[in-house]
């Protein structure tokens, strides 16, 4: 994800130089999301072909999409490595983060709604607006509520960092909103939809895709002129004049705003209770945790584990260590980034009060882009279907499944989430 778009090219460019005396025909390869990437590649003679991989994951007609001028419908690759690392190697299968249909494209292939119904979306993140995507395919009336003047939810902040490469997970949000124009969904921005709007409504679904609201530890002086909280700062980095002396209370999402502030100059220290960073849920890949951890090694980011913060201070914050010692550490600035919760609230008003109502995404819990798409994915193909289950089953109540500790353990494990038995 940290890397530049077309990283390889340029070695590909060296390569080349060399292989052409030969005929030699020298491919680029790398984070190449768009065909107009691709482009300036060849133009620039930096390569003669093109490999795509992780691209074609996320959407299998990007030639297709490219050849007939459609480039904007291209559901762009986020660079995660979900597909390549962290599912691969946790579940001995590949899936892709932003299209939930690769790898089961029978089962997840389009079918029209048996009924029709009115759907109501809150919230405008990828959660949202997958779901809203899928749901308007199939036919239904979808209205999507965004609380805020955008859409994209937390990927707005999480693409932020301006020393840290994570723009691509924008490639997200280009997809998803494009959709919700050419499908005219009915979206509706700085509106919140609340208990009472259901009510008066009455809308026959209600899907919560709320999202998750940033923790508030209960630390004194964290009301502090010199206190900043990590979402703020990402939203309008350039109107927060740090000082010298950083510390980032939470090592979690904090590490990448960390090495992106050290980058600017400053001098960074992660204080965080765990006993490592970078490991919450919602940044859960191999390959990031890994360049995470080199990129603060090489910046000179300071890190301190199993830290207990006992309060914040006009100059600095003081902590309790691994060892029960209690310490101090200055600073001029300290930014709390100390996780995100799902929140549930709506979900919680409604559950007893609307005949079907769904909480899906980092609303349920906060977690990963990849999941906040396949649920958005499996609950939108459910909405109005015979029997509450889209998946065929393939018209027995036996499966016989071999070499469970691999993909038949997936295969076992999906069906048992979709099916609830076997």
């Amino acid at each position: 994800m940290y890397m530049p778009r077309a990283t390889n090219v340029k070695y590909a460019e060296a390569v080349r130089k060399l292989a052409a005396e030969k005929g030699v025909l020298v491919t680029g390869v790398a984070k190449i999301m768009y065909p107009e990437i691709a482009e300036v590649a060849v133009r620039k003679e930096q390569c003669d072909l093109i490999n795509i991989a992780r691209p074609m994951f996320a959407d299998p007609e990007y030639p297709n999409k490219a050849r007939e001028g459609r480039t904007d419908e291209i559901r762009g690759c986020i660079a995660c490595n979900w597909c390549c690392t962290t599912h691969l190697f946790n579940h001995h299968s590949a899936m892709c983060a932003v299209n939930p249909a690769f790898g089961r494209e029978r089962d997840y292939a389009i079918k029209e709604a048996r009924y029709k119904k009115r759907v109501y979306i809150a919230g405008g993140g990828v959660a949202g607006m997958e779901a809203a995507r899928v749901l308007t395919l199939r036919g239904h009336s979808v209205t999507l509520f965004e609380a805020s003047s955008q859409l994209g939810g937390i990927l707005h902040v999480a693409s932020a960092h301006p020393k840290l490469n994570t723009r691509d997970l924008r490639n997200a949000i280009r997809y998803l909103s494009t959709q919700m124009s050419k499908l005219q969904v009915d979206v509706r921005l700085n509106t919140r939809l609340d208990a009472e709007v259901v009510e008066k409504e009455s809308p026959d679904v209600v899907i919560v895709a709320t999202g998750a609201v940033p923790n508030r530890p209960q630390i004194p002086g964290i009301d502090n002129s010199n206190v900043i909280y990590h979402d703020d700062y990402l939203r309008d980095p350039s109107g927060v004049t740090l000082g010298q002396n950083v510390v980032i209370i939470g090592g979690g999402e904090g590490a990448e705003l960390a090495v992106s502030i050290r980058r600017e100059g400053k001098d960074v220290t992660i204080l965080e209770e765990g006993d490592a960073v970078a490991v919450v849920p919602y940044m859960h890949d191999l390959m990031r945790g890994m360049l995470l951890s080199l990129y603060m090694k090489q910046e000179g980011v300071n890190s301190i584990t199993k830290a207990k913060v006992n309060c914040i201070t006009p100059d600095g914050v003081e902590y309790t260590d691994g060892e029960g010692a209690k310490q101090k550490i200055k600073a001029d600035t300290i930014i709390i980034a100390a996780g995100r919760s799902g929140d549930d609230t709506l979900y919680n008003e409604l559950k007893d009060k609307v005949e079907e109502v769904h909480i899906i995404g980092d609303a349920k819990e906060a977690r990963s882009v990849a999941q906040a798409f396949d649920e958005a994915a499996y609950v939108a193909r459910i909405v109005g279907s015979d029997d509450g289950s889209y998946f065929p089953t393939g018209g027995s109540s036996t499966l016989y499944v071999t070499h469970a500790n691999l993909i038949g353990g997936e295969l076992l494990t999906n069906r048992m989430k979709r099916n609830g038995k076997l």
